[in-house]
């Protein structure tokens, strides 16, 4: 009976941290992607101060609990934001008028400009 009662927690154990090890792969992998993306962009990190205050009167308006931790800029005056909400971190991207983007849509509109 002991040895059921051991092989059934060892089993437990294994699959548990398989499972806890893909997720920490998942959330690396998202992680490296997102700087990817912020090289591409060319996002600079900026004082939570430099930010306009249009952004900050934006962000205050759509997430009342989030608070600024870190701020970006690039060379088209888009932000992005690594806001604080309770102990859960969340990025969002703003333009220099407090509006939501798509920062990949903007580069995408760019390099078709270019084409044409």
């Amino acid at each position: 009976m002991k040895r059921i009662i051991m092989t059934a927690a060892l089993a437990v154990s294994i699959f548990g941290a398989g499972t806890f090890s893909a997720n920490a792969q998942v959330e690396e992998k998202a992680d490296k992607m997102e700087m990817k993306k912020d090289k591409q962009m060319k996002f600079e990190q900026i004082k939570v101060s430099e930010v306009p205050q249009s952004v900050k009167k934006a962000v205050k308006s759509k997430m009342k609990r989030a608070k600024i931790a870190k701020a970006y800029k690039n060379e088209s005056d888009q932000y992005k934001l690594e806001l604080k909400i309770g102990k859960a971190m969340k990025s969002v991207y703003l333009n220099e008028k407090g509006e939501m983007i798509d920062p990949d849509m903007d580069k995408k509109a760019k390099m078709m400009k270019r084409k044409k």
